[in-house]
């Protein structure tokens, strides 16, 4: 007798004029917000999570009606992860494949600067929500920046469908939440380190990934492979690459420098890079000695800058300009443990009298070819 006396109420409820029937299904969360690590164990501390470790995040839900299934296109769910957490960025997670996605259609959303999974309910009889129906909500996410936040989840009722409708009676099982507390940032990743000596100035260049916590770089020398000294620092932006030089001084003159990078976290933590190995050799008073040939120069295109003492290794730059000061070509190359380079006149030149500034991408200067130039070219 009850059936029936429900099956009139939905026919009286359409043939008085209203566009959707009231299914009285009873959607809601079972549990508040869980996490756990990626093999779905519950050892997971949300009070000391880990910068950018995977994670599981799992909420309890169901429709507590059972005897009513809820309509397809009725229901939406939003999980709001937190300030400090994301979605799993990993290319081969998918949160359209997410649980549950026979009845939600889950995409990624924003609020303010949060990440938000929204789960619209889809349409059709397949994705209406079983009398009695219990499931568990799952998606992987990371922590993503330190500090405290709370995951948020809402269940609301947009009732697009246009044949029938629903809510919860039970408003207490709408919404569910969780704080956490993201505590350690995972060290940084050295990709590459290189160092290459030019002159008495030593180049190093890096290149990093999971740099959430760094506050900065330091560089490192040592001449016995030990004992290291800080020569050059530089601030973390962020960046994925980064570089700076320093000059070899007396202190560390050695057939062989030990070169490596040091990260130091925000929280004091430091993260070692491999080390490398650049020749410790040089005469800061005389990093080379160049000359020019042919000088004067009479029917060449060219002249050579050659080391006396020394060679070419690096990258350096090479200016010419004429006796008042006019600059008339640039040039930059890439010179290997080299004694000369050809510098090519692009332009015609005037008799007179013209030099070559050589320097290093820095500024460093290496020397200055002085010449003549006789006759026309």
């Amino acid at each position: 007798m009850k059936k029936i006396l429900l099956f009139l109420t939905v026919s009286v409820v359409s043939l008085t004029g209203f566009s959707q029937a009231f299914i009285p299904g009873q959607p809601g969360f079972t549990s508040a917000p869980e996490l756990f690590d990626q093999s779905g164990n519950p050892t997971v501390n949300p009070n000391a999570l880990n910068v950018t470790t995977p994670l599981k995040l799992r909420i309890g839900f169901s429709n507590a009606s059972f005897a009513w299934y809820t309509p397809d296109n009725t229901t939406q769910i939003q999980i709001d992860l937190g300030n400090k957490m994301i979605v799993n960025p990993s290319g081969a997670y998918v949160l359209a494949n997410a649980p549950l996605n026979q009845y939600f259609l889950w995409t990624l959303s924003t609020n303010g600067s949060n990440q938000v999974i929204v789960g619209t309910q889809k349409s059709g009889i397949a994705a209406r929500i079983p009398a009695g129906f219990n499931g568990t909500l799952e998606f992987e996410v990371q922590a993503s920046a330190l500090g405290t936040s709370s995951i948020v989840g809402n269940i609301t009722y947009p009732n697009t469908n246009p044949a029938e409708k629903t809510t919860d009676p039970v408003d207490g099982d709408n919404t569910t939440s969780s704080a956490y507390n993201v505590t350690t940032a995972l060290p940084v990743k050295f990709v590459s380190v290189d160092a290459k000596r030019s002159g008495c100035t030593v180049n190093v260049n890096w290149s990093v990934a999971e740099q959430q916590n760094a506050a900065s770089y330091s560089v490192e020398a040592s001449r016995d492979g030990s004992n290291f000294v800080s020569v050059s620092s530089v601030a973390a932006s962020g960046a994925s690459a980064y570089s700076t030089s320093f000059g070899i001084t007396d202190n560390l003159k050695a057939d062989v420098l030990y070169v490596r990078v040091r990260e130091v976290d925000a929280d004091g933590r430091t993260t070692l890079s491999e080390v490398h190995t650049v020749s410790g050799n040089c005469d800061a008073s005389n990093r080379l000695v160049i000359f020019g040939y042919p000088n004067p120069v009479t029917s060449t295109s060219y002249i050579t800058i050659a080391a006396k003492d020394g060679v070419f290794d690096g990258k350096y730059k090479l200016q010419l300009f004429d006796n008042n000061g006019k600059l008339y070509q640039v040039k930059e190359a890439e010179l290997n443990g080299v004694r000369s380079v050809q510098f090519d006149f692009n332009t015609t030149l005037t008799p007179g009298n013209y030099m070559i500034r050589v320097s290093t991408l820095d500024g460093t200067s290496v020397g200055t070819v002085q010449f003549i130039k006789v006759g026309v070219l």
